[in-house]
């Protein structure tokens, strides 16, 4: 007896509905990008200077005849990663339209000193003011900072490089996404091996 295919090839190779036009369009929304981040950077440095004493604490409480040292440092830890957690906030950035992209671009065009700076004439908008002002238009939440020019200014001036890069690369994901549609790997590998688990359940009954 043949085995049963998995009911996502099925529904993968199920042929593929036509949809209205009109339907179509009013289904369209850009595409959305969403990341996590800690505020509080100081954190995150505290957490990475108490894991490197730990390992070295560890390493002496098995070597040496003592009262353990690195649990009592695991426990500081874990408190700093639950203050972190409470630190953390959700960004979401959704894509503008092309050409309310390209208005806002032109809207930022590269000074002669911008230039001077860098180093290049190839700058295509300004880096001090154009990031603020598409994160402001992109972000959706927090829904304080949407529409925020001067929030995003701030925030972009302020913060470390490390957390505006990933904010600004999130924002870019987002306006840059192509319009594939999506589709889950692991998704489809996850529930491929659980019907491969629940066919021989079957079949050994």
């Amino acid at each position: 007896m043949s085995k049963p295919q998995p009911q996502q090839d099925e529904q993968a190779q199920a042929p593929r509905k036509s949809v209205p036009w009109a339907q179509l369009k009013n289904m369209h929304a850009n595409a959305r990008q969403t990341v996590m981040l800690c505020v509080r950077g100081d954190l995150v440095d505290e957490i990475s200077r108490l894991e490197e004493l730990m390992r070295r604490e560890d390493e002496a409480d098995q070597n040496l005849n003592r009262h353990p040292v690195a649990p009592q440092i695991a426990r500081q830890i874990q408190a700093l990663e639950a203050e972190a957690r409470e630190a953390e906030a959700e960004f979401t950035f959704q894509g503008l339209g092309q050409g309310q992209f390209a208005k806002l671009q032109a809207a930022h065009p590269a000074t002669a000193e911008n230039k001077k700076t860098l180093g290049t004439d190839d700058l295509e908008w300004n880096p001090d003011t154009f990031p603020p002002a598409l994160m402001a238009a992109s972000c959706i939440a927090p829904p304080e900072l949407a529409g925020n020019v001067e929030e995003w200014t701030e925030i972009h001036q302020n913060w470390s490089n490390g957390q505006v890069l990933r904010l600004w690369a999130t924002c870019m994901a987002a306006n840059a996404m192509g319009a594939d549609t999506p589709k889950s790997r692991h998704a489809s590998d996850l529930l491929r091996r659980l019907d491969s688990a629940n066919n021989s359940t079957t079949a050994s009954h």
